[in-house]
Formats: structure tokens, sequence, C-alpha cells
């Protein structure tokens, strides 16, 4: 991969466009918060750059190696105890789309809890793992687990499968281009690529920039449905489903559209801040539909 900023992770072209700076010091604060300490991430650096691909529309951050360690996951595991949750809307929606008999490939399979739904639809589910303790859990169920990253499985088994599943992995992903050029070596003719990421809007419910578990070294980029669309055109492929996950977190959700809305029209703002949650929790309720949650899921075919 090329590390140069001007260069696209998704294209491997010099079409991008700065976005935003944030303050590293301030990325720090917000980790604080939640009781982790990543000033080892930031050593030397003051700021960090939102960039954007203009010719799909992905943002990412700058500098790319700014990634999580395996202390990093230990912390997250260990203070927020929702990080691995099961039954995710994104796994309920992707399972309608494996049949029977095929063979699907997870890469960040964890412990296998998509993979044992995978094995009971009657398929052949395989796993790609980086964390030990994980493997040892997953292959403990009888789950095929290869210790190794995407490019490396993709050449040893090109053409293979006929799905091609991760769920809240991409987003941590700096080479979108790698991942989805091997992606597409592992499948066969007419096999999909199946991805679920945190939807940002143009951030986590559309306007929290410093949305914590959206910024790195938790993150590498943002993901909606625009950059979904596009980035299969680049890819050649077909996009057969591109869905939001409905809106659930009503009291996060219109808190921060309120204090966005107070920034520019504060009596506005102060107002909505002093609707009873009872009262806003209802509408949201009926509106949810209309409005885009916290995850997107989105299938492509070869």
């Amino acid at each position: 991969m090329n590390l140069s900023k001007e260069i696209s992770p998704v294209t491997g072209e010099p079409f991008t466009e700065f976005i935003k700076e944030i303050s590293a010091g301030n990325i720090i604060d917000q980790y604080n918060e939640i009781r982790i300490d990543v000033r080892r991430f930031f050593e030397g650096i003051d700021n960090v750059e939102i960039r954007k691909c203009r010719r799909t529309g992905y943002r990412y951050y700058f500098p790319f190696g700014i990634f999580g360690d395996a202390g990093f996951y230990e912390d997250l595991q260990k203070n927020r105890e929702d990080y691995y949750p099961t039954d995710k809307w994104e796994h309920l929606q992707a399972i309608q789309h494996i049949k029977a008999g095929q063979s699907v490939l997870e890469v960040g399979c964890a412990t296998g809890y998509f993979l044992d739904m995978i094995r009971k639809k009657k398929a052949v589910g395989v796993g790609l793992e980086m964390n030990k303790k994980a493997i040892a859990e997953a292959r403990q169920q009888g789950f095929d687990i290869f210790e190794e990253y995407l490019r490396e499985h993709s050449v040893s088994h090109e053409g293979k499968y006929d799905a091609v599943c991760s769920f809240q992995v991409l987003e941590h992903i700096a080479d979108v281009k790698d991942y989805f050029e091997s992606a597409k070596r592992c499948l066969k003719p007419g096999g999909k690529i199946i991805a679920a990421v945190p939807n940002s809007n143009p951030y986590l419910h559309k306007y929290d920039l410093y949305h914590t578990m959206n910024l790195p070294p938790h993150h590498a980029g943002m993901w909606n449905k625009a950059t979904f669309r596009k980035v299969a055109e680049y890819f050649d492929l077909t996009t057969v489903y591109l869905k939001t996950e409905r809106l659930k977190e009503y009291k996060t959700w219109y808190k921060i559209q309120a204090n966005h809305i107070k920034q520019k029209r504060p009596l506005l703002g102060g107002l909505m801040l002093l609707v009873p949650r009872q009262v806003y929790k209802s509408f949201l309720w009926a509106a949810s539909p209309l409005i885009e949650g916290r995850n997107v899921l989105a299938i492509f075919s070869k």
C-alpha cells in the first residue's frame, strides 16, 4: 500500500482531497473518557487528517499507521461489555443470502458466532482470524479457521467460495483496494461479497464527528451507502443489497441532532434539549424506518 496521503486507499490513484483536521489531543481525551490510554499511537503526531477519495467518496484517516494493537483490543473488551455482541442485525440479514451447500469465508470470524449460523444453514463455513484466543475457542467448536490475512488466503484459495463475509471489519482496514481485490479472487463466478460496517453519514449518527469508537486507532475509514455504491462500481461488482439498520439508539441520536442544531440555532437547539425523553422517543420510534441507524449492510455479486 502506498503511504502517501494523496493516494486513495481504494483506487491507488492520486485523486483525493482534504476534508478536516482533528487534534490528536482531542482523540486521546475521547478515549480517556472510556478509560483507554491511546497516547502511544500518537507519538509525534499532532493532528489527524480526514481525507476523501474523490472517485468513490470513501473517507479515511491519515496517517494510515494508527492501528490498535492487541493491548488496545483487550482494553476495549474489558471496558465495554457489549464490544462483541451477538444476534446482530447484520448477521440476521446476511444469513438470508446464504444457501445450503454453499462455501462461505468469514474474514475476522472471532469465536465463530456467524460460522455457527452458517453451519445451521447447512452451508460450509471457513474463518480467518488473527486473535489466538478466539481461534482456539472457534476450533473447539469444530470450525475450520486459518490464522492468516485475506490476501494470503486468496492466493491459495482462488475461486473457492460462494461468499466472502466480514462484519465490523472493513472499517478497520486501511488498504481497501487490497481487501476487495483479494475478496474477488476468492470468489467463484457470481459469488458474493457481504460486508457490514458502521454507518457514517458522514459521521456516526450523522453529526457525531468525535464518536470515540469511530476514530483511530479503532477505525481506519468511514463507510456509508453512497460510498459502497461507488466502490462497487470501481471494482466491477453488482450491488444486490444495500440497507441501513433501523434506528434504535433514540436518546443518543436525538441528543446529537439537538446539539448540532444548537450550534447554529441556539434557541431551537436549547428547546429541543428540554423535550422530555418519552416525547421524543415516541416520535423517533414512529419515524425510525425513515432514519438511518448505526450499521449498513452491503452485498455485491462478482
